[in-house]
């Protein structure tokens, strides 16, 4: 009878780690490497696409700078004639430097709770040049959008794997503060407001913060009186546009959020949901230094009812505050982007490269041998009881947060388990 190269060598029983990480990386490297490679190419494509959609939508994006832009209101009145009647402010994105435009956000239901439709307006003229759709909380226009869904891992390990790491952060107490947007008192009466915009639940930022005790409210917000009463951003008052939000509104709100901790151009407001939820001003500044404060207001008092600050931030939250800008390619803008495009075609030129070499050590004295010899089975069998209760317990960790690698764990597990009883059977049939 011939030794089959599955076949266990005796003296393997003192080395089982080496064997066994051999065998695990042969079969990930297989079978698991074409979708590695098309991961690797749409995440190259990903990382510059900040940089692609600057021209690509450079019509939508770009305007003739100007150093007195229009206020906030006249800009608004604009999209809304645009638009249409019926539909809901979600979020308004002021020019955050001269010669961009200004975005102005509508709640679609047709595009789910992580599209909006977006309006750019030229802030020196209030003209409308641009109309699209935009995504997630990085505002993600659909060519970058469409280059993140080709990666099919990174999709289903969001939905997966992501929830089991926020849970997990949870537990640590390493979340990311967030800001509360619920009011309390005699201020939180009343029902929900039909005119109001989208929910805010889908903004980064704002998904159930405690608060902060003892803020200090704006102190120039007096000056902003005659807002005050059930005219202001409430949908009631006289000045109020078909879209149940006083443009106006959006003027007074980064005016009192530059007097409380909003000191960047990169901002988005956020109008009251309801009669029972504040406005919201937030920075989105996610290149260094970054800029994420945030502080929201009652639209009935004008008074601040909390804030978040990012100098407040444990080290946790901020290290997965840039951890995330870091893989997303924004916080060191285009050096950060070359660095991840040039690591993704390296990991793509890898997985190539691996199967290269497979074909090349395959063995040349047997041309029925295309392909390099599998790393012998059956390491785990002779491995210690606890390196096989270590091996299982890092499965299973490795499976809760990363789901599609468990999988591929488990796909493995069972195609050596049959490769290897067929194999013995052809044996037995041999002898």
């Amino acid at each position: 009878m011939t030794t089959s190269s599955e076949t266990v060598p005796e003296n393997s029983g003192r080395h089982w780690f080496g064997p066994f990480l051999r065998r695990l990386h042969f079969y990930a490297g297989i079978l698991i490497g074409p979708f590695i490679l098309v991961a690797a190419l749409s995440g190259a494509a990903y990382a510059i696409s900040p940089t692609l959609e600057k021209f690509v939508y450079a019509e939508q994006l770009s305007v003739p700078p100007t150093a007195h832009p229009l206020p906030l209101a006249a800009q608004i009145k604009a999209a809304n004639a645009t638009i249409g009647d019926g539909a809901a402010h979600s979020a308004v994105r002021p020019a955050p430097e001269p010669g961009d435009t200004t975005r102005v956000m509508y709640s679609d239901p047709k595009l789910g709770e992580s599209g909006s439709r977006a309006i750019f307006v030229d802030p020196s003229t209030a003209e409308v040049v641009g109309d699209l759709t935009v995504y997630g909380t990085s505002g993600a226009l659909l060519l970058r959008t469409w280059m993140l869904f080709l990666s099919a891992t990174g999709s289903t390990w969001s939905q997966l794997g992501g929830e089991n790491v926020t849970k997990l952060r949870a537990a640590l107490s390493w979340e990311t503060p967030a800001i509360s947007t619920e009011l309390a008192g005699e201020s939180a009466t009343g029902s929900a407001d039909a005119g109001g915009a989208g929910d805010h639940s889908g903004h980064e930022g704002h998904e159930g913060h405690e608060g902060h005790e003892g803020h200090e409210g704006h102190e120039g917000h007096d000056a902003h009186a005659e807002h005050n009463g059930d005219e202001a951003g409430t949908g009631q008052g006289s000045t109020t546009d078909t879209f149940g939000v006083d443009p106006a509104d959006f003027d007074m709100m980064l005016d009192m959020a530059h007097g409380v901790n909003i000191d960047t151009g990169a901002v988005e407001i956020l109008p009251a949901t309801d009669t029972n939820s504040a406005w919201v001003a937030q920075e989105i500044q996610r290149s260094y230094p970054t800029k994420v404060d945030a502080v929201t207001f009652d639209p009935t008092t004008m008074e601040v009812t909390d804030r978040v600050d990012f100098a407040d931030y444990g080290l946790p939250a901020r290290l997965a505050r840039w951890g995330i800008d870091l893989h997303m390619g924004s916080l060191f803008g285009l050096a950060n982007q070359f660095v991840l495009f040039v690591l993704a075609i390296g990991i793509a030129a890898m997985v190539v490269w691996g199967y290269v070499m497979w074909w090349q050590r395959r063995p040349k004295h047997d041309p029925t041998r295309r392909c390099g010899v599998k790393p012998p089975r059956g390491a785990l069998l002779n491995a210690p009881w606890w390196g096989t209760g270590v091996i299982v317990v890092a499965g299973i960790g490795i499976g809760i947060f990363l789901p599609m690698v468990g999988i591929s764990l488990v796909v493995f597990l069972i195609i050596d388990v049959a490769l290897g009883v067929l194999a013995r059977r052809r044996e037995r049939v041999t002898d």
